[in-house]
């Protein structure tokens, strides 16, 4: 089962990133109901609050974890939560935006 929990974080605002969709608890239940029927839990998550949710809701893995900072990073690890990066999205949004002036 895959549970979209954030969307994507800003690449013109650094730092700016996109609230979790769904209440912890909420997140939990579904999980829960889904593990109880025999089924993964996929959890589509960017930017460090929704990758913290989707990790303590005990989800099976993370897809994209753009911007999830070095804790969470960590804690998968420990968890031993499977990681699905999506590292070519970055690369087509670097070459399609428009560039921006970067003033010193």
């Amino acid at each position: 089962m895959k549970i979209v929990n954030s969307g994507l974080n800003s690449l013109l605002n650094f730092g700016k990133e996109t609230s979790p969709q769904f209440p912890l608890g909420d997140l939990k239940k579904a999980v829960l109901c889904a593990h109880k029927k025999g089924h993964k839990v996929m959890i589509h998550a960017n930017g460090r609050n929704p990758v913290r949710d989707a990790i303590d809701s005990g989800c099976d893995s993370i897809e994209h974890g753009f911007f999830m900072g070095t804790e969470n990073l960590r804690r998968l690890a420990d968890e031993q939560i499977t990681w699905v990066p999506t590292a070519f999205t970055m690369e087509a949004y670097a070459r399609t935006l428009p560039r921006i002036a970067v003033k010193v």
